[in-house]
């Protein structure tokens, strides 16, 4: 099937337009997936770019962007929170279904799996998949720096992160959300994939939203690290994802 990537805006209630990249298919349909990235990644990681086309030659659209601050869009990541991410994710929504998408997924790996978990809460679904996804987002600013980091991070009011500076906002934020108890308010066909060997998220994340929701399949993939970067793995959880949502946005 003939696939067109085409690069577009994406409007949010701030005015903040954000870089996305729409995958469409040969012919138009109603259905569609928005892919969200992790924390310091962006729309354009092999991981992202690869379950998007893929998504698009089994004939849904599929929008992979940067959330602000990443990649391509404008912002830092001075005021980076879950809230804010979720409110974009849900821009993101809104800017696929003005293609004529009716019937929206998500996916999202890491703190984006995080913020397309909380979304799904909020937003009607016909099904969500994660990748390395962030389960005790109370525990994620802690796990990154260590204790004494966290605490320069409070003092400094950032932290550098990659080079880029990362606000209190984010740690604040983290600490009121109960994404396990989120988790269980999620309806919607779940697939949860999370490497053995993540260095960076334990497995243990992914197992208690699996145990908080419903109905939710739980997949560990075994050796693979947290950014899934051994092309056999990466290969193995696109086709999986890729399989999981073209199913249930058929049903």
């Amino acid at each position: 099937m003939d696939v067109v990537e085409k690069r577009l805006k994406i409007r949010t209630p701030t005015e903040l337009q954000l870089a996305g990249v729409l995958h469409q298919p040969g012919w138009p349909g109603n259905t569609g997936v928005v892919v969200c990235h992790g924390m310091m990644s962006s729309k354009d990681s092999p991981k992202h770019t690869g379950i998007a086309a893929h998504l698009a030659e089994r004939g849904h659209m599929a929008l992979r962007f940067d959330f602000s601050g990443r990649g391509e869009s404008p912002g830092t990541l001075l005021g980076l929170t879950f809230a804010r991410q979720v409110i974009e994710c849900r821009a993101a929504i809104a800017e696929l279904k003005r293609t004529g998408v009716t019937k929206v997924a998500l996916t999202g790996s890491s703190m984006g799996g995080a913020v397309a978990a909380l979304t799904a809460v909020l937003e009607p679904l016909a099904a969500l998949a994660t990748m390395a996804t962030v389960g005790r987002t109370d525990l994620l600013p802690e796990r990154a720096v260590g204790k004494e980091g966290l605490k320069q991070w409070e003092r400094d009011g950032f932290i550098e992160v990659q080079g880029e500076k990362v606000g209190f906002a984010l740690v604040e934020d983290a600490r009121r959300i109960d994404l396990p108890a989120e988790a269980k308010k999620i309806k919607c066909p779940w697939l949860i994939m999370h490497g053995e060997k993540d260095e960076v998220i334990p497995v243990k994340d992914s197992e208690i939203l699996h145990e908080a929701a419903e109905g939710s399949v739980l997949e560990i993939v075994a050796g693979a690290d947290h950014r899934f970067s051994n092309e056999e793995h990466r290969e193995f959880i696109t086709n999986r994802i890729v399989d999981f949502l073209d199913q249930k946005l058929r049903q």
